[in-house]
């Protein structure tokens, strides 16, 4: 990867490209994140921190020694492990939204069938 597509990459995931990105970069930021994963394994990642629940309570991004300490166990930019954390970050709040969404729908499930029942027994 050139020095170049890295910084594109790393800008992009820090949101500070005000512009429309090119198909070509767009290109470059999918292949940099297949690279992310494919180098920082997220099972991986998540064993070495202890845990999600390690991840979701920690403050890596205060804490320079833990992601320096990340980055040299994966051989890897300091950046690349904050945006895999950032990344592990969104999955569980995906999670967690998900869940509660399902939640909600199987309330509403119960509901339309108590609604149901009580108009058979109005009948």
């Amino acid at each position: 990867m050139y020095k170049k597509d890295y910084n594109l990459w790393v800008r992009y995931h820090k949101g500070q490209i005000n512009r429309e990105l090119t198909e070509e970069e767009y290109k470059d930021i999918k292949a940099s994140d297949f690279a992310m994963h494919f180098l920082v394994p997220t099972k991986a990642l998540i064993q070495e921190c202890g845990g999600l629940s390690a991840i979701e309570n920690a403050d890596f991004f205060n804490d320079y020694y833990k992601v320096f300490y990340l980055a040299n166990i994966f051989c890897v930019p300091i950046e690349v492990i904050q945006i895999k954390l950032e990344y592990i970050l969104k999955e569980i709040e995906k999670a967690k939204e998900r869940k509660q969404n399902a939640k909600l729908v199987r309330k509403i499930q119960l509901k339309k069938k108590e609604i149901a029942m009580f108009g058979e027994c109005i009948k």
